[in-house]
């Protein structure tokens, strides 16, 4: 069902507003029951829920993120590679160059023969050497760089442009693939062996991993090639491929050693290859798609990031969640080109994106839901009160009307002052109350109220002093004593006490308080 913009205090079924996959991973999954209500400072558009949805059968978690990109600066896009130091600091791989990110702010890095140039060239991967140092391969050479003295030093020479990815053999030995061909670097002799074009399917290297202590493999621009330590040799892997294509572009590659097999990234498809039988599969669901990088998280899912966004796929099950761009929400995916996946020694999960980054992050303690995942709706409320009745149902009141969501019909209906269904007397409710009889009474700026179960309404009381110069019009708070009374706190008015019954009497004429 299509997603409806819908107006305000209408009823919104949740089978609509999260009927799209890409919507899907915004949902909030709370595994436990929220406590009873107290004092909650929550931030504008923001607030804690609990889903709707029955989505925890799935095992696919849906995920919220942050922008990084702001941080960056404008004037870096595409985050090619990301890595972390010894030190726990972030960098970043860009087609701008390289930077860094401490949790707060970005810096961005320059080499000492481009300092008066706004970038350093595109950075494509990135590997620790050793507790400082920092190699980049980038379009116009490897970059070493000093993490300590935060400085470029001189790279060694007789390697070639365009690296597109390093890979440690032992201390000091390397592989290095670049689009010009795979060579073999010894740091301790600075000696640069290029290996033999007949030894692999293409002499373009896009990706380079080390799967065990003898066997290494390589991702070309026409095919997969493997090279086996023990007896020196490569050997070209036979992998399924579309009928028609002209070359099989292999873009990344990750091992699963819990389900013994190599995951394969090409340019149209997600292959696995095992590595004992030989034997390999496309995965239908991405055929079609530019699988540019991988990665398993901590609950084994295949985190894919593709020109089509990102999925998260259950291999076993065949489930799989669709994280794309949404411009409506600032938590969503920051583009929907993923060139990178990374996770840090938190957990946390950064997705470097064609427009910067996105960071998922595994705090466990806090789950976020924005108005518009709740309504629908563009319109926002800045949430004052919250209130959980008895019947697990949100009342969610604010400077926009008051929200309430019933998550036994999976329905939110939006209570506003101009609304022609669900209308309020005033937009600001300061308060949300249930009394000992279960009854949801709300602090307006318009009087206050009290929700009619029969109707779906809010019931309006007008209560005043026996002066008549004095009224509860601009309530700010309500609360009930042990008698049963009701206690109403306003502004300018003083504070009003009334007995329920006796209120609740006056069907909506102007009622004096005690």
């Amino acid at each position: 069902m299509l997603l409806k913009r819908m107006k305000i205090a209408e009823e919104l079924p949740k089978s609509s507003i999260f009927g799209h996959i890409e919507r899907l991973f915004e949902v909030v999954l709370i595994q436990h029951k929220m406590s009873s209500p107290g004092r909650l400072f929550i931030l504008s558009l923001i607030i804690v829920f609990h889903a709707i949805q029955s989505l925890e059968a799935d095992g696919l978690q849906y995920h919220k993120f942050r922008p990084v990109d702001h941080r960056l600066g404008l004037d870096a896009s595409a985050v090619n590679c990301i890595i972390q130091d010894y030190q726990g600091m972030i960098w970043m791989g860009t087609d701008r160059g390289l930077y860094n990110f401490d949790g707060y702010m970005a810096r961005h890095y320059v080499s000492g023969d481009q300092e008066n140039h706004a970038s350093n060239g595109v950075i494509y991967c990135a590997l620790m050497v050793d507790s400082v140092h920092l190699w980049l391969g980038a379009d116009n050479g490897l970059l070493v760089f000093n993490t300590y003295t935060d400085r470029f030093e001189p790279a060694p020479e007789g390697l070639p442009d365009n690296i597109r990815a390093i890979e440690r053999i032992d201390g000091e030995s390397f592989w290095i693939g670049s689009i010009s061909g795979l060579y073999h670097f010894n740091a301790a002799t600075h000696t640069v062996k290029r290996i033999s074009d007949e030894s692999l399917p293409h002499q373009a290297i896009y990706t380079i991993l080390r799967f065990d202590d003898d066997n290494y493999y390589f991702g070309t621009y026409n095919g997969l090639s493997r090279y086996n330590a023990r007896n020196d040799k490569f050997e070209n892997i036979r992998l399924p491929r579309e009928s028609g294509s002209s070359n099989q572009l292999i873009l990344s590659l990750l091992p699963d050693y819990k389900r013994g097999c190599l995951w394969v990234g090409t340019e149209g498809a997600l292959l696995s290859y095992n590595p004992t039988s030989g034997q390999a599969k496309d995965i239908p669901l991405f055929r079609g798609n530019s699988v540019k990088s991988l990665l398993l998280d901590q609950t084994n899912c295949l985190w894919t990031g593709t020109d089509n966004g990102l999925y998260i796929f259950e291999p076993e099950t065949g489930k799989y969640r669709l994280i794309r761009y949404d411009a409506l929400n600032d938590r969503s995916l920051i583009s929907n080109i993923v060139w990178s996946i990374f996770t840090d020694r938190e957990k946390n999960i950064w997705i470097g994106t064609d427009a910067g980054v996105s960071l998922y992050t595994t705090d466990e303690h806090f789950n976020l839901q924005t108005v518009s995942e709740l309504t629908g709706s563009s319109e926002g409320n800045n949430i004052i009160s919250i209130l959980e009745d008895t019947h697990g149902n949100l009342w969610l009141g604010g400077n926009n009307g008051l929200i309430r969501v019933d998550k036994q019909k999976g329905t939110t209906v939006w209570y506003q002052q101009n609304s022609s269904r669900f209308p309020l007397p005033h937009n600001k409710v300061r308060s949300v109350f249930q009394d000992m009889d279960g009854d949801i009474w709300i602090a307006t700026d318009g009087s206050i109220c009290r929700y009619n179960n029969k109707t779906a309404q809010f019931d309006r009381y007008q209560v005043e002093d026996e002066s008549h110069t004095r009224n509860a019009n601009w309530s700010y708070a309500i609360c009930q004593d042990e008698t049963g009374k009701l206690w109403i706190a306003t502004c300018l008015g003083g504070i009003f006490v009334v007995d329920k019954q006796k209120l609740l009497a006056s069907k909506g004429k102007p009622f004096v308080a005690e």
